[in-house]
């Protein structure tokens, strides 16, 4: 089995750093997302979070050209990541990121439930 990896890294002040992988197995019907929170981070709670297609798990283009990601299990998780200027979202460093709404500068958001950053800057890395 070949699997296809989307890894996204942010550091945000409202949280420590946290790691999100987007695994898409080639001949397979699993689609994976884990999320590895570190010690201290508001959102994750410092644990590894695994979902998958049967958790509710469901990835797509926003509306500023970015990537969103949503879990409807308990409790629901939503991130978003999207570059400057509502540009097309493309392998790289985005530095200086706002929290997303922001079309200005690069955004993003983390929550899960009732955690979220209400003020939430930092950077994230598309690989």
């Amino acid at each position: 089995m070949s699997t296809k990896l989307i890894r996204c890294r942010w550091t945000a002040l409202c949280g420590a750093v946290a790691l999100l992988t987007l695994a898409t197995p080639t001949f397979a019907q699993t689609t994976l997302l884990s999320i590895d929170s570190q010690p201290g981070d508001l959102v994750g709670e410092g644990t590894i979070h695994t979902f998958t297609q049967f958790d509710g798990f469901v990835a797509g283009r926003n509306a500023r050209n970015g990537v969103s990601f949503a879990v409807g299990s308990a409790p629901s998780w939503t991130l978003d990541f999207a570059a400057p200027a509502n540009a097309l979202l493309v392998p790289g460093a985005y530095e200086s990121a706002a929290k997303y709404g922001n079309a200005i500068f690069a955004g993003m958001n983390a929550a899960a439930g009732t955690r979220s950053c209400v003020t939430l800057t930092g950077r994230f890395v598309v690989l």
